[in-house]
């Protein structure tokens, strides 16, 4: 698959045709898979399983092993990280590959493995890299003043990614962030876990967005972000109380920079999402064989005769299934962003719009988004003001079954069997008696998400001296979510129905999260040796929910609309 990628620029907007700047970011290529199942990843080559696998060790300057070195293909997702002895072992595309390695402290490494399959590594101290600012809870500090576990990554790291979304191109970024997608569907949620599982229950790290408790990660435009920092251990996250036990995830998103003329931003990437396949099921009159042998073995009669097993390697194999179910999808993302400033107050408005198709076939699926987002702030002697608002709208369309158990089914059945036959009938076999995936991602019927989000904050902060500060917040986030769906009957021969029941169901949520701070902070440093910083604050938040949905089955075939023998249920939760 082909991206590309464009970054155009217009600085000093009051010399717009003199001063005009246009990058053109180079071709990259990139093909994404999907993961089904056990049987496909999410990856960016679909060359790994028969790649070329590279091994090494990763040191420091005094000799002693890194443990946590995140080390990443180039221009790829494909990455790991080094054990507790220092040790990584990685399958890349190709024996040119470049691979990049990045740990906290240190400086980062780009080599070129020119068919070598053992790299190692000794990584030095990045000096500067302790001088680095970094969010932490309610404020920022020094990277070399910090006790606590804490990573963070900047707004170029998301450069040149394509990615639909944050949490995807957090992916291999940060050591100890694990993400975890077990769905394929455009739009569909990630798990995300900081240095592995710690609950039974809800293992989601606390997300933290503009100092706003709360919020939806996947909702943010990835040009919006600054910085994004996560906090680790108990020490760093301890001033979030025990909702952060499974780790914070901090997110700054950017503004605009004092006394700098209008620029204009654009950031486009378009492509094509194509799945592969780590592996493929053997020819008809192979499982054939196979099913024979395997029913000898059980002292059972032979399945098939040996004139069916050489028809059926005269004629060849039928379309596997699992290639039949799925295609090539667009995927574009588009971002505009206007900024500047002068010496009291600065601005940034953007825009973006983002389409995800579905690589399974039917009717259009896929994830839509659209984002606006405005960030000011205004100085006034000790005075600042900062307003974020943003709003996000989300629509989703997908089909109405799980996507595991299709493909599933699809992966299992032999290549010796058909889904449609000449007059377009759906068909089922002695392997999916039930149903087939092809009829119902066509006819079986739909869901329709439609998600609104809307979040802003409001932030006063007063300088009472040089060393002492007062801050208060309000901020807030008001989000409905609504879903819509149908089960549409399909028959099948020469036996078995998906969706007698024609259910149809409509459901709405709306939830308003509110949060109050006000923080007093001192910082003094004495002696250019010794630096004091303390904050006190209290908080306070408050979080409404409500939903309602109403559930039909038996409803009109084609209308979904109720009927005669219609049931109709309601919830309120």
């Amino acid at each position: 698959m082909e991206i590309f990628n464009f970054n155009l620029k217009l600085r000093n907007f009051k010399n717009l045709f003199s001063q005009r700047v246009f990058i053109l970011g180079k071709k990259q290529t990139f093909v994404r898979m999907f993961f089904f199942a056990a049987f496909l990843a999410y990856g960016s080559s679909g060359a790994y399983a028969q790649g070329f696998e590279v091994s090494g060790t990763i040191i420091d300057n005094n000799g002693v092993p890194l443990p946590g070195v995140t080390v990443i293909e180039k221009n790829t997702t494909n990455g790991t990280q080094t054990d507790f002895d220092g040790i990584y072992s990685l399958v890349v595309s190709s024996p040119n590959a470049t691979l990049q390695y990045s740990y906290v402290g240190m400086k980062p490494i780009e080599r070129q493995l020119n068919g070598n399959k053992v790299l190692d590594l000794t990584m030095e101290e990045d000096i500067a890299a302790l001088d680095e600012v970094v969010v932490v809870g309610y404020g920022t500090q020094v990277r070399s003043k910090v006790a606590g576990a804490v990573d963070q990554i900047s707004d170029a790291d998301f450069e040149g990614r394509p990615e639909a979304n944050v949490t995807q191109a957090l992916q291999g970024k940060l050591p100890g962030l694990i993400i975890q997608q077990s769905n394929s569907e455009p739009g569909a949620p990630l798990n995300i876990n900081i240095r592995g599982i710690s609950t039974l229950g809800n293992n989601s790290p606390l997300v933290v967005i503009d100092g706003i408790i709360g919020g939806d990660i996947n909702s943010l435009n990835p040009s919006d972000i600054e910085n994004v920092a996560v906090l680790k251990d108990a020490g760093s996250a301890a001033i979030y109380g025990s909702r952060a036990n499974n780790g914070v995830i901090l997110i700054t998103t950017k503004k605009g920079s004092k006394n700098k003329a209008m620029t204009i931003e654009y950031n486009g990437l378009t492509g094509y999402n194509s799945p592969h396949y780590f592996t493929r099921p053997v020819e008809g009159f192979e499982n054939m064989i196979l099913r024979n042998e395997a029913a000898f073995n059980s002292g059972s009669a032979a399945v098939f005769s040996p004139e069916r097993i050489r028809e059926a390697q005269i004629n060849g194999s039928e379309e596997w299934f699992a290639e039949e179910i799925v295609e090539q999808a667009l995927q574009q993302n588009h971002a505009l962003a206007i900024s500047g400033g002068n010496e009291n107050t600065t601005y940034r408005v953007s825009l973006g719009y983002l389409n995800e198709r579905n690589v399974l076939v039917g009717p259009t699926k896929g994830n839509e988004r659209y984002n606006y987002r405005v960030n000011l702030s205004s100085q006034f002697n000790k005075l600042k003001l900062v307003t974020t608002l943003s709003y996000a709208k989300q629509q989703i369309r997908d089909h109405s079954f799980n996507t595991a158990t299709l493909m599933v089914d699809a992966f299992r059945t032999p290549l010796y069997y058909q889904q449609v036959d000449d007059e377009g009938n759906y068909l089922t076999n002695d392997v999916l008696g039930q149903f087939n995936p092809l009829g119902v991602l066509e006819q079986g019927g739909f869901r329709k998400y439609d998600n609104d989000d809307l979040f802003g904050s409001l932030s006063l902060e007063y300088n009472l001296t040089d060393n002492l500060k007062v801050m208060g917040v309000f901020g807030g986030r008001v989000y409905n979510n609504s879903v819509y769906g149908r089960t549409k009957q399909v028959d099948f021969l020469p036996g078995g129905v998906y969706g007698d029941n024609r259910n149809t169901f409509d459901e709405m949520r709306k939830s308003l999260n509110t949060n109050l701070q006000f923080l007093v902070e001192y910082n003094k440093t004495f002696n250019e040796k010794h630096d004091v910083n303390a904050l006190v604050g209290v908080s306070n938040e408050s979080n409404k929910d409500r939903g309602i949905g109403l559930f039909r089955i038996l409803t009109d075939p084609d209308l979904g609309t109720p009927t005669t023998g219609t049931e109709i249920e309601e919830s309120s939760y």
